[in-house]
């Protein structure tokens, strides 16, 4: 029957996407860094474990989603399971960037040209699409900059990750409406799309760049009747709005008052500066122009460094044609490319500087995404003129192009592989971890730590100092100032509501210990007289199965909890234990029947007001 290949090729589209979904992540989980890495790495961690509020715009859906990771995954320190999310959606990422390319050449109709086809060349032309596809997904996967974002806690794997669904999104509606006939001017691929769009802008603001050119696509692929249709435009509208509600997630949480609370935007006011990034005033199109020029310039240098000059090239060469041959798919994308480069550079209130294009190269993703899409538009041109330059009338001058061909296809994802692996392979930093947890331990009881809070190296510092205090539970005692145009300014009152957090900790491990001895001795601790819990070489500070159950330290018998924790100075009061004769007592008895555990927190946590607090059989009131 000759040589083909049988197999559904709607299923390998799915497999082959599947594939490149598990290498991208087998090579981001090799190479992820175990723990906080370089500057916003540890706040983001921070901000997912503790479910808190990072610095502007907030960043809602990625704490959250961060919260789930750290929830799911039951093993691992918790910046590991953040960075893992980074992983698991840049992975996801390069998926749809697989199926992006092969909407794009059913869009096209690119066909593979030949003078006189045989089996070979038909049978290379069925599925040089997908080796094609699979090379520039992987070719996103290794770049430097996208790998480096795939293996820390940051937000831009996300970010792309929504990005990619969209731009599918649009071109897999317009290639149903041409199946269609363009009898329906919209469907319901519009309304997730709205939906995805509204969620995507409360990960990364940057993502209104994108608002005008997706408006701009499906208006002129879907005429007028689109924006005629009242009914259609308010559904999409309530679609936007519910995905754009995640941002209530900002002021709800903040009432709660989170060890991290970055502006505390719990006003309409306050909200509204977080979410637009008022404090870091970086929207300025006049200022430094000269320097954004400069700037320009070295991002098109720079796309050769990312990949390399054949494929940047290439890559430019391929938006052209998609330009050319399909003016309102290539425009997408030539958009795309444009706003989040040039765009990016000449609205943001920066020009060149030492360090700028580290900071830039981030942004600059979604250009590297739609520069791959070019990239296999040309590649399937250039394949294409290869098998028609070949004597195609012999098998073995097609067969050996093709073969060449395909084998260079693999080596490009392969050669940045090879060449990035040695700069992304983070699996053994520990570096600003060793240093947080150094600089902490290193300090004398209840010190004062200055430390950088702005820059490279000043972020992660504070942040990481700030991880270690509010996920790690380690040195709360510490105050942690940020050094910031020569003042000292305490870091959201990250020690006070640390310090509170540890306190509820403690009173509810001490009230599951209490439990514990009352199964086995079938009643609590009598003890007349409140006292102090936890005091060193005190009677104390451990509870075994004694009559008065409280006992100094090392107990022994059976141990219901080693180490009684005490009040983390400074402030507070000691937790104070009693027995009483209720299950909501007010006053002290020498009974087993009840207990009543005093302390006193500095500010407002979980639902518990500032001031003193008893905890009892019937909770902590």
């Amino acid at each position: 029957m000759g040589f083909s290949l049988i197999v559904n090729k709607k299923h390998f589209t799915v497999w082959a996407a599947l594939l490149v979904f598990a290498l991208a992540f087998l090579i981001y989980f090799l190479t992820l860094a175990p723990t906080i890495h370089l500057e916003d790495s540890a706040e983001f961690a921070a901000s997912a474990a503790i479910l808190g509020i990072p610095h502007p715009s907030g960043y809602p859906l990625y704490s959250l989603l961060g919260y789930l990771f750290t929830v799911i995954i039951p093993f691992g320190e918790m910046a590991w399971r953040v960075n893992l999310m980074s992983a698991f959606f840049g992975a996801l990422a390069c998926s749809f960037l697989f199926l992006i390319i092969l909407q794009i050449f059913g869009l096209l109709n690119l066909r593979l040209a030949s003078p006189a086809k045989n089996r070979w060349s038909s049978f290379f032309e069925n599925w040089a699409s997908h080796l094609i596809a699979f090379s520039c997904s992987l070719c996103l996967a290794f770049s430097f900059s996208f790998w480096s974002q795939s293996i820390i806690a940051e937000v831009y794997t996300l970010n792309i990750f929504l990005l990619a669904i969209l731009i599918w999104l649009s071109l897999k509606w317009t290639a149903v409406r041409t199946q269609n006939q363009g009898n329906q001017p919209h469907d319901n691929i519009l309304y997730l799309f709205s939906f995805i769009y509204g969620l995507s802008l409360t990960n990364h603001t940057m993502m209104i760049l994108a608002g005008p050119i997706f408006l701009i696509y499906i208006v002129i692929a879907g005429g007028k009747k689109i924006i005629t249709d009242y009914k259609f435009m308010l559904g999409s509208l309530l679609l936007f709005l519910i995905g754009l509600s995640v941002y209530f997630y900002l002021p709800i949480r903040s009432l709660a008052n989170p060890p991290l609370d970055w502006g505390n935007p719990e006003s309409w006011q306050a909200l509204w500066e977080h979410i637009s990034r008022k404090q870091y005033a970086d929207f300025a199109p006049l200022a430094s122009v000269g320097g954004k020029l400069v700037l320009a310039q070295s991002f098109f240098a720079n796309l050769s460094k990312e990949f390399n000059l054949a494929i940047a090239v290439l890559g430019l060469a391929g938006l052209i044609i998609t330009l050319v041959k399909k003016w309102r798919q290539g425009l997408l994308l030539l958009l795309v490319f444009l706003v989040y480069s040039l765009g990016i550079i000449f609205l943001r209130n920066y020009g060149w500087g030492l360090g700028i294009e580290s900071t830039y190269n981030v942004y600059y993703l979604p250009c590297h995404l739609t520069l791959m899409v070019g990239l296999a538009v040309g590649l399937f041109w250039l394949v294409s003129k290869i098998i028609h330059l070949s004597n195609d009338s012999h098998i073995f001058p097609c067969l050996f192009s093709v073969t060449i061909f395909a084998l260079a296809l693999l080596i490009m994802p392969v050669s940045l592989f090879v060449k990035n692996y040695y700069a992304e392979n983070q699996s053994r930093f520990y570096l600003v971890d060793h240093w947080a947890c150094a600089s902490l331990e290193s300090l004398a009881p209840n010190a004062i730590l200055i430390s950088r809070g702005d820059g490279f190296t000043g972020d992660a510092q504070s942040f990481s100092l700030a991880y270690f205090q509010m996920v790690k539970k380690i040195r709360p005692d510490v105050l942690i100032g940020l050094l910031a145009t020569l003042s000292v300014v305490a870091l959201n009152n990250a020690r006070l509501k640390s310090r509170d957090a540890k306190r509820v900790s403690d009173i509810k491990q001490i009230q599951t210990a209490l439990e514990m001895y009352y199964v086995d001795q079938n009643g609590y601790p009598s003890l007349a007289t409140a006292t102090a819990l936890g005091v060193t070489g005190g009677n104390y500070a451990c509870l075994n199965n004694t009559t008065a159950g409280w006992a100094a330290a090392n107990c022994t018998g059976t141990v219901y909890m080693g180490v009684v924790p005490a009040n983390p100075a400074p402030n507070g009061t000691a937790y104070n234990y009693c027995s009483a004769t209720s299950a909501a007592p007010t006053a002290c008895a020498a009974s087993t029947q009840s207990y009543m555990i005093t302390f006193t927190l500095e500010g407002n946590t979980g639902g518990l007001t500032s001031g003193i607090r008893t905890a009892s059989p019937n909770g902590i009131q």
